[in-house]
């Protein structure tokens, strides 16, 4: 038996009013941590929180909310397909890291591979704050995908604003994973690619060290 039109309707307009919701609060975590970066970016007191909260907000949308991980780009589906796509991204950003490397003669910090081993775990949350949550919905309340890859994009180098040469490789790596996200609607082999991609790009390119910025008191 089917459901009174009139419910479905309502219920209709309810999942529409919450995802608009989450859109704005996505522009407005960004906004945020735009005119805080100086004391916020990179700050183990800012990550570690973010990643508590976005696991909470996940484990109540799918557990009490009825959502679907799926909903989220969390799944199985096109997952080899963005995988490989992802893997092409990381060696194209790898291969420029080490040329900049191999031109500076710089030598790989040891640093460097426990950046390339823990930084996948916040390229994992912001690809589930940017594309499942902010390009999800976009796209579910009828954006087209040109549109909302545009903003998705954007949006992703608004929050490195105003470290202008990161800001750079943020709209490069924002409109890359926004496209694939687009395609195969999944996040998984992007969270990866995001932290592997960062962590080359700071250390290799930019010559920064996150890690230290995680762990300064912001004094």
């Amino acid at each position: 038996m089917s459901e009174p039109v009139g419910r479905t309707r309502a219920e209709s307009a309810a999942e529409r009013a919450e995802r608009i919701i989450e859109v704005v609060t996505v522009i407005a975590i960004v906004a945020g941590h735009s005119l805080l970066r100086e004391a916020v970016a990179d700050r183990w007191y800012f990550i570690v929180p973010a990643i508590a909260l976005g696991a909470l907000f996940l484990a109540v949308s799918v557990g009490g909310g009825g959502r679907k991980l799926a909903s989220y780009g969390i799944s199985r589906a096109n997952l080899r397909a963005s995988a490989t796509w992802s893997i092409w991204i990381v060696a194209a950003v790898l291969s420029a890291g080490l040329i900049v490397t191999s031109l500076t003669k710089r030598s790989v910090p040891g640093d460097f591979w426990l950046l390339l081993a823990v930084y996948p775990v916040w390229g994992f949350a912001q690809q589930f704050l940017f594309q499942g949550l902010f390009h999800e919905n976009l796209l579910r309340l009828g954006v087209p995908a040109t549109w909302s890859i545009g903003a998705t994009t954007v949006l992703f180098m608004l929050v490195h604003h105003p470290a202008s040469r990161l800001m750079y490789f943020s709209a490069a790596g924002g409109l890359a994973f926004s496209a694939l996200f687009a395609r195969f609607r999944n996040i998984v082999p992007l969270g990866i690619a995001h932290g592997l991609c960062a962590a080359i790009v700071y250390h290799l390119i930019l010559h920064r060290d996150p890690l230290l910025q995680f762990f300064a008191s912001g004094t």
